[in-house]
């Protein structure tokens, strides 16, 4: 059996750790290969299930020094995870997040590993124009192959790295099309049910939903379901309190049931200013939950075709988007018509499709 050194700082609440459990515990269910998976922070930071059948191996970082300490903890994490490449004999490992596979290109020089970086946020996100260089060179020199989320991002990245570039989407966390669900009127009394599911930081676009929210407090058939959490939560819930929309808008915090929600969800609300591939609209159209968002780079336009199965509106025109979440809240057979098309538009997503593409990948990387 095929022997993987897998290497992620957590299974913290974020979208590549959810990536991360899924496909790790997908492997392990079909006891496909023999895992050991690297982690820097302990167990109980886990938010995301793992199977307990996988070993998991904890170095010790201290994230909580700054300065001086800081800059010295740098070079003891490469020490830490030097040691620990060089006692095992996995030849392949697969990487998570662009800080983390920095981390081990480097820790890994000379030992003769095969190292495959998975990026799960846009090219742009990461850092500046000085450290995306170091990223690209170290990618170049040391990595043997890179994936991506999506197409529109591979040039973004220098030339020289396309020869290791590999498109390779989040798959589903999880995965509606497996019940079969489908959505075949709107409930609850004609009620629309509004569902936002994200962090709730700058990035995640909480203040176009503040904006969003306030305009739409002259109808009164929605309420909106936010589960997440994030530094701005304080923010939303004054504004909640402020605006009096403390009926229509509730706040749930992190969540493990997700299916749950999307149950009972009649629209998924994206308003992030920036994503890698959020599969969070895979997974709501998945049970036949259309999703409005705007065109941010990058994500959105992978999934929603605008009137087809969602709604796309141009990246920051904020009335334009209010336009067109009230014209469904008003008319609700309009969504029952988006949600007849959009399970059928995330089928290349499952996790079987996904793990294909890994084979190709593994199979390259013993060539």
């Amino acid at each position: 059996m095929k022997k993987i050194l897998f290497y992620i700082p957590s299974f913290a609440n974020g979208g590549a750790e959810r990536v991360a459990s899924v496909l790790l515990n997908y492997w392990s269910e079909l006891d496909k290969y023999e895992i050991t998976v690297i982690n820097t922070l302990p167990e109980e930071n886990d938010f995301f299930e793992v199977d307990s059948a996988i070993a998991r191996l904890f170095l010790k970082f201290n994230y909580n020094l700054s300065g001086v300490k800081f800059f010295f903890e740098k070079f003891y994490r490469i020490y830490l995870l030097r040691k620990l490449l060089k006692s095992r004999d996995e030849g392949n490992i697969v990487s998570f997040m662009s800080s983390p596979s920095i981390l081990l290109l480097i820790s890994s020089i000379g030992l003769k590993k095969k190292i495959v970086c998975c990026e799960h946020t846009n090219y742009f996100l990461y850092g500046n124009k000085f450290t995306r260089q170091i990223r690209n060179f170290l990618y170049y020199f040391f990595a043997k192959r890179i994936t991506l989320l999506t197409e529109r991002d591979v040039k973004n990245y220098p030339k020289y790295l396309h020869s290791k570039i590999t498109v390779l989407p989040n798959p589903l966390g999880v995965d509606g099309l497996k019940g079969n669900f489908r959505h075949s009127k709107i409930k609850n009394n004609n009620i629309i049910n509004l569902l936002f599911v994200g962090r709730l930081v700058a990035i995640k676009g909480i203040d176009r939903l503040c904006s969003i929210l306030k305009e739409l407090k002259e109808l009164h058939n929605w309420q909106l379901t936010v589960c997440g959490d994030g530094v701005l939560r304080c923010d939303l819930e004054n504004f909640i309190k402020v605006n009096k929309l403390s009926d229509r808008v509730f706040l749930k915090g992190s969540v493990k049931n997700i299916e749950d929600y999307y149950l009972n969800a009649d629209l998924l609300v994206m308003t992030s200013i920036s994503e890698g591939l959020p599969m969070v609209i895979a997974e709501a159209m998945s049970f036949g939950v259309p999703v409005i968002a705007f065109d941010c780079p990058t994500g959105p336009r992978e999934f929603i075709g605008h009137n087809i199965n969602g709604l796309l509106v141009k990246d920051g025109d904020i009335d334009g988007y209010i336009k067109e979440l009230k014209y469904v809240i008003n008319n609700p057979e309009n969504l029952v018509i988006l949600s007849e098309r959009a399970s059928s538009s995330v089928d290349n997503y499952s996790l079987s499709n996904i793990d294909k593409t890994w084979d190709c990948i593994f199979m390259d990387l013993n060539n």
